[in-house]
């Protein structure tokens, strides 16, 4: 044991205050093996350090030194502004590390070397973005990264990729990381959930070949919170927002979402440089798709998105007392939405006129619209513009055995 003033200094790596127990057995010419019951000190920047049933073996001939502890909390972020044998990194981690292995060949410490270890409730911090909850099976060599996940409870931020921060229930799968300088990621049965999404994501990303290649399932995804997991470059926020706040219910099980092409060019909105193209059934789905208008309610059918276009088909649609059959809405530009709704009306009369009153189509009063009886078929094309263009509205209707009454004694009816 030291004295609590007691100070060294290695090639500008400073330990302060230094109390420790250590075993040793061996010698400093082929194989020594320490174990560490209890070390402590203060570093340059007066951060404490304590490591406590820390085991070591130094391999003099092959200059290689192995590490063991069986849990141990870890900062590289503070490691690295504290000590200068390690190179600082762009991937920072810090949480407590259980089973912990570590190979260092004296030589070079940054070019040959082995980790391995159970981490749990981590944070790793990247240069543009941070995963804060991960936990799971990690080992990482001179060659590639492994990263066996099993995480519950995680928060990703990236600010260039996503809309917002994404929290998780759960994480689990497997990612593979090859080619340091040109990294090459390997996605194995990625699966996150939480209470708006679940999928499950396989596939790899190439930067040194410029390939983005992945495919998606979604077990179930909630319809008014689906663009928030879409990324960032896929829409403008306008369009997001607009999304978020028109679907008002609903949800999708099955989906496929597939991407394929050159990663720089994602999400190819122009060119042919790859495909981006996703299907999602959907149930259940209110639609609010314009302020003061009418909304679809309960509307069931299937939507499509391929590259910077969208497509809604729906089943049957009640829309008060009429059904609305063969309906569609098309989204030829997601970036800048220009909503196309097509579609059949089939009922009463009265619910046309109430539902294009309420689009501010016509002003036909109530009183009026009580005295008229009778169906009619509509056959309608609307164009809603959220980009300064006009809204336009047109359709053919076919009158059937339509009554109107003009007061007790005088009526027109068969028109």
């Amino acid at each position: 044991n030291t004295k609590k003033n007691s100070y060294v200094e290695i090639n500008n790596n400073i330990f302060k205050n230094i109390n420790t127990k250590l075993i040793f057995s061996g010698n400093f010419k082929n194989i020594l093996d320490f174990e560490i019951i209890n070390f402590s000190f203060i570093s340059k920047n007066d951060n404490n350090y304590e490591i406590n049933n820390f085991a070591s073996i130094v391999n003099f001939k092959n200059k290689e030194i192995n590490l063991y502890a069986e849990s141990l909390l870890f900062d590289s972020s503070k490691i690295s502004k504290d000590f200068n044998f390690l190179p600082k990194p762009d991937v920072n981690f810090s949480g407590r590390i259980n089973n912990f292995k570590l190979s260092l060949f004296l030589k070079d410490f940054s070019k040959n070397f082995y980790f391995s270890g159970n981490i749990f409730q981590s944070l790793i911090s990247l240069p543009n973005g941070k995963v804060n909850g991960f936990s799971g099976f990690v080992k990482i060599d001179s060659d590639n990264i492994l990263l066996s996940i099993n995480s519950n409870n995680i928060k990703i931020s990236y600010d260039s990729i996503l809309r917002e921060d994404l929290f998780f229930d759960s994480a689990h799968g497997t990612i593979i990381i090859d080619n340091f300088k040109n990294p090459v990621l390997n996605i194995s049965s990625l699966i996150l959930k939480n209470q708006d999404i679940d999928i499950s994501s396989s596939g790899y990303v190439d930067t040194n070949n410029d390939i983005l290649k992945l495919y998606s399932y979604i077990n179930y995804v909630d319809m008014r919170y689906i663009t928030k997991y879409m990324p960032l470059r896929f829409m403008k926020n306008s369009s997001s927002k607009w999304f978020q706040k028109s679907f008002t219910n609903g949800y999708s099980k099955g989906g496929h979402i597939l991407i394929n092409g050159n990663l720089s060019d994602y999400p190819f909105y122009d060119g042919l440089s790859g495909i981006s193209y996703a299907t999602f059934p959907i149930s259940d789905l209110d639609v609010d798709y314009k302020s003061g208008w009418i909304p679809f309610n309960k509307v069931n059918g299937k939507a499509y998105f391929n590259k910077n276009s969208a497509y809604f088909i729906s089943d049957e649609i009640s829309v008060l007392n009429t059904k609305l059959k063969k309906s569609s809405l098309t989204i030829k530009e997601v970036r800048n939405p220009e909503l196309k709704i097509k579609g059949t009306l089939k009922g009463p009369f009265k619910d046309l006129l109430i539902f294009s009153n309420k689009a501010s189509l016509t002003r036909v009063s109530s009183e009026k619209i009580d005295r008229i009886k009778g169906n009619s078929e509509t056959h309608f094309k609307m164009n809603l513009s959220f980009n300064g263009k006009k809204n336009t509205y047109e359709s053919m209707i076919k009158l059937k055995n339509l009554e109107y009454i003009l007061d007790e004694k005088n009526r027109f009816k068969d028109l």
